[in-house]
């Protein structure tokens, strides 16, 4: 009975072992992005970011632990998050109809931009034509410049962002930079300019 516990034991001992030293092996495994500028950086760095990069993707606060004007200044961090993703997410098959939903969150210029880029998606890939859809992912957000007093702000938010042409199946991964200006119009913040940087991690500007 005893020889069969200590094999039993030494099994799992075994097991554990392999499985740790998969999720090692991952980790290191995560395959090189080339952000266009010669560096290489590893895409595990990505959803692992080290201690340093607090500054970019800051640390959860309850609510209970912040002062208004820091809960104030997170409200509108968040509406710049969530506007990248659904800025970033349509298609010709639903006929682009995230962004012309976004439009109550948009500044009137942002709203005309919208307007023009809507018309010409749907006569460039209508609703009849080859599937196209983009989908996107926000991974970080980096505040640029932020004033309650002047009601201006403006974000980085790093994407994740994946093309679909022809089919839902095999779309191809990017990493993009969207540049986001909100202003304050009475009591809302909206989006004044949302502006997508140059491929790649680390393009940002």
């Amino acid at each position: 009975m005893s020889s069969t516990r200590k094999k039993t034991t030494l099994i799992i001992l075994i097991i554990l072992f392999v499985l740790l030293a998969l999720y090692f092996i991952f980790l290191r495994s995560a395959p090189d992005y080339d952000d266009g500028s010669g560096t290489l950086i590893n895409l595990g760095d990505i959803f692992n970011p080290p201690e340093e990069e607090s500054d970019i993707i800051n640390e959860l606060q309850s609510p209970a632990e912040m002062t208004p004007s820091e809960a104030a200044r997170a409200q509108v961090k968040d509406i710049a998050v969530s506007f990248a993703e659904r800025f970033g997410s349509y298609s010709n098959q639903a006929d682009y109809q995230n962004l012309i939903e976004l439009k109550p969150q948009m500044t009137a210029g942002l709203k005309n931009w919208t307007d023009n880029f809507v018309f010409n998606a749907r006569k460039n890939n209508p609703q009849d034509a080859a599937y196209y859809a983009q989908i996107t992912k926000a991974l970080a957000a980096q505040e640029k410049s932020y004033s309650q007093e002047s009601g201006q702000a403006e974000f980085l938010i790093q994407c994740q962002r994946q093309e679909f042409l022809i089919s839902p199946q095999n779309p191809r991964t990017y990493y993009q930079t969207l540049k986001i200006t909100l202003l304050k119009v009475k009591d809302a913040w909206l989006v004044d300019d949302a502006v997508w940087q140059a491929e790649g991690i680390g393009n940002s500007q």
